[in-house]
């Protein structure tokens, strides 16, 4: 996400009203609110998509915010406004704080009483002729129940953006496992029948929504870029890292099952011997110890403590700083359904970075891009295969830069945010049986 000034207020949001939001006196410009609890400005890969959706929405003419019910993180934000601009969008935390607490008890209090502000919210402000449309994002219907019902008996329109088919992400067990599985099948199989449409990330996405609402209903919103966002960074995060002199491999995101970083690890052994000037970095984590704690014994196992890097998260700027360094950029999904139906948020960015990527035939990614031309596509659960692509790539290294740029080119031509975005409210207002 571009770094840019947060025009700032520490005063909580009052029932309808919204920093420095004037509703357009023109009547073919719509008011849209979208509802998402994320980490802003400053959070993961999903937040920076989401500020793109609503400054692209405003970039073409829509009276455009984003509401945040609560964040995602606790001890550790960096932003502690709870409301403001950011790179020209607007925001308001529904919460007292922009962090988390760490107790359970707590969380649920918060998120009961920041659903209901919200709710309160978007009441006030349809009944005063200040919003047109709300878009909820991938959501999860207990917990949004308030807004839900509020929409529904209200009669404001709604719409839901799906990024990943939730009720497959079965990582956890125990009773809330099963009441949020529950929560998500509903909110995948029966609330869009009551939305004016939904907004799919992913053509293997649409699909599943397919079979439980009309096509005319659904639009593919693909991940978007802003082709500023990768500068030349001139931070140099290898040397940072005491890797100045080193060739770097690097992945970034989550380290969940569908992301497959134990394939990564292996396939990274099987180059390791014939390439002592090549390390692996690993950017992110998980909140989960145990996950690190299984890496890290693998890593052990394979005698490669000295060779793989896991700083964590790091700021935007050593991001990118890292992504320009690296020889080739890695998204090697996991054979998993859930892998399948959502899409790596970090690919718009890696492929502006103008570095070979190279990924695993997952979901919809041969749909977007083509083998050998924009893109290195490795077998899914294949170190050996991941390997020898690794091998491949640095062994005909110019080559594999003209794919890199090859593949900027198809992302800024198919995932440019103004354009995609053209089409999202395009989307939005014949639904809406509205002309812009």
């Amino acid at each position: 996400m571009k770094e840019a000034k947060i025009n700032r207020s520490n005063s909580g949001p009052t029932p309808g009203s919204l920093p420095k939001l004037k509703p357009s006196t023109k009547s073919n410009r719509l008011r849209i609110l979208l509802i998402h609890a994320i980490d802003y400005p400053i959070g993961g890969a999903s937040s920076a998509h989401t500020h793109l959706i609503i400054k692209g929405l405003r970039q073409n003419q829509a009276d455009a915010a984003l509401i945040i019910p609560h964040g995602e993180s606790w001890g550790g934000m960096k932003n502690k406004q709870l409301q403001g601009r950011y790179d020209g969008v607007p925001f308001v935390f529904m919460s007292r704080s922009t962090d988390r607490s760490r107790h359970k008890l707590r969380r649920t209090q918060e998120t009961l009483s920041t659903m209901r502000k919200t709710a309160r919210f978007l009441r006030t402000r349809y009944k005063s002729g200040k919003l047109d449309a709300v878009i909820l994002a991938t959501p999860d219907f207990f917990k949004l129940l308030p807004v839900i019902t509020t929409c529904l008996l209200g009669k404001i329109p709604f719409f839901i953006w799906s990024v990943e088919r939730m009720s497959l992400n079965r990582d956890k067990q125990g009773p809330t496992a099963i009441l949020r599985h529950i929560s998500y099948l509903i909110a995948e199989r029966i609330l869009p029948r009551f939305a004016k449409g939904c907004i799919i990330l992913s053509p293997y996405l649409s699909k599943y929504y397919l079979k439980y609402i009309r096509s005319s209903s659904l639009i593919i919103s693909p991940n978007l870029v802003a082709p500023e966002t990768i500068s030349a960074a001139p931070r140099d995060a290898a040397r940072e890292n005491n890797l100045p002199d080193k060739s770097i491999l690097v992945y970034s995101g989550s380290f969940a099952p569908k992301d497959g970083i134990p394939y990564l690890i292996e396939a990274f052994s099987l180059v390791a011997n014939n390439r002592p000037d090549l390390n692996l970095v690993l950017l992110g984590k998980n909140d989960d110890p145990h996950v690190f704690s299984r890496l890290y014994r693998q890593i052990d196992s394979l005698g490669l403590r000295n060779r793989v890097e896991m700083p964590g998260y790091v700021s935007l700027e050593k991001l990118h700083s890292f992504y320009r360094k690296a020889k080739i950029l890695l998204a090697c999904r996991a054979n998993i359904p859930f892998a399948h139906y959502s899409y790596a948020w970090k690919m718009g960015e890696y492929f502006l970075s103008e570095r070979p990527v190279l990924a695993s035939r997952v979901g919809s990614i041969s749909e977007y891009f083509t083998d050998e031309k924009d893109i290195f596509l490795a077998r899914p659960g294949d170190p050996k295969d991941i390997a020898e692509k690794i091998t491949a790539i640095l062994k005909d290294y110019p080559r594999a830069l003209r794919i890199a740029a090859a593949g900027r080119e198809t992302v800024i031509r198919d995932m440019h945010y103004i354009p995609q975005m053209a089409k999202f409210l395009e989307f939005i207002s014949k639904q809406l049986n509205q002309s812009i």
